[in-house]
């Protein structure tokens, strides 16, 4: 996994940085601990109707800029959807 976080294709490559750091077990077991430990969205009060709304107006959004982005290509003699 740290590998591939750090973009190595080898993980001898991984192994040269890791020896440097002692403490690099303990620090990614803690912060594992940490993520895992964490509460969840709604046991922090997160309100679920602002989240609904949110996510309504992103696919207003979405939809206004996929309209827009087909209109400007057809404007241009382009056609994105099969006759």
């Amino acid at each position: 996994m740290v590998k591939e976080r750090l973009g190595h294709l080898k993980l001898a490559t991984t192994g040269k940085y890791l020896h440097s750091l002692p403490t690099a077990d303990e620090t990614a077991l803690s912060a594992l601990g940490k993520i895992r430990s964490a509460p969840m969205a709604k046991e922090q009060g997160d309100d679920s109707a602002d989240r609904v709304a949110a996510n309504a107006e992103i696919s207003r959004l979405r939809a206004i800029i996929a309209d827009l982005t087909i209109a400007q290509h057809v404007d241009q003699g382009r056609n994105l959807r099969p006759a």
